[in-house]
């Protein structure tokens, strides 16, 4: 996988430099990962965290109060974009990204349901 070189998170560097095609990308402050998303449209994803309202609290602080940048790897098979997503999260352990542990065991664990009535 060859990522790109780091650019400042800015809307005219995601529409320049971002291609449209499936893909990880990083956050980043001073070389330091706060958040690891795949994508399969990286440029119009980058673009979503720039005009979106909705995302995390975490992400917020970091995008509206740090000099952010960006950089992002492209893939050819979208079967990869979730465990590579899932190998960059465990590798850097990003502030922004909810702990992988926590997804994995929600997904394992069957829900146990109680009847008031037993």
């Amino acid at each position: 996988m060859k990522w790109s070189p780091c650019y400042p998170y800015t809307r005219a560097n995601v529409q320049t430099y971002t291609p449209v095609s499936k893909g990880i990308y990083r956050f980043l402050i001073k070389n330091k990962i706060f958040y690891v998303g795949q994508a399969t449209n990286l440029q119009r994803r980058l673009l979503e965290h720039l005009s979106t309202h909705k995302r995390s609290h975490c992400l917020n602080r970091y995008l509206h109060n740090y000099s952010c940048f960006f950089r992002f790897a492209e893939l050819v098979s979208t079967e990869e974009l979730l465990s590579i997503e899932r190998e960059q999260i465990r590798k850097y352990k990003p502030p922004c990204n909810i702990d992988i542990r926590t997804i994995e065991e929600i997904t394992r664990t069957p829900k146990r349901f109680s009847s008031p009535l037993l």
